[in-house]
């Protein structure tokens, strides 16, 4: 059985609209450091993690909490690539590299925005909520 990094990533990879905005520039934790200034890219982690129980049985599913983290040069940039990851991941449902996803939907009421003065990186975070089938 796949990992849910691995169901993220394909995922992502199967989005036309994510791939055409940062093609596999698509990290789970945080990029990589010798990324190229000026590239747009996503970064995910998982916040909490759930597997609930129906009485006391395992009913074999886990929930957590994604935050997808959008990251460009422009706000608006950021924006795009933010509406792409909701548009690809908002009521997904489906098997996405061998992994069972029962579901996934945007719990954010709008993405939050930041600005990195370091980096001159703008950022928009977005939380899902994803159920999986797990062991």
């Amino acid at each position: 059985m796949a990992t849910l990094a691995e169901a993220l990533y394909a995922r992502s990879q199967a989005v036309v609209g994510i791939t055409a905005l940062v093609g596999t520039r698509f990290y789970p934790g945080r990029a990589p450091q010798n990324l190229a200034a000026g590239l747009s890219y996503c970064t995910w982690f998982v916040v909490s993690a759930e597997r609930p129980l129906a009485g006391s049985v395992s009913t074999g599913l886990v929930g957590c909490r994604v935050q997808f983290n959008s990251f460009a040069t422009t706000a608006t940039a950021a924006k795009a690539l933010n509406q792409a990851v909701i548009a690809g991941f908002h009521e997904y449902a489906g098997t996405s590299a061998s992994l069972v996803v029962q579901g996934s939907m945007f719990a954010s009421p709008s993405g939050i925005e930041f600005y990195d003065p370091t980096t001159l990186l703008h950022q928009v975070a977005s939380d899902f909520r994803v159920w999986y089938e797990g062991t």
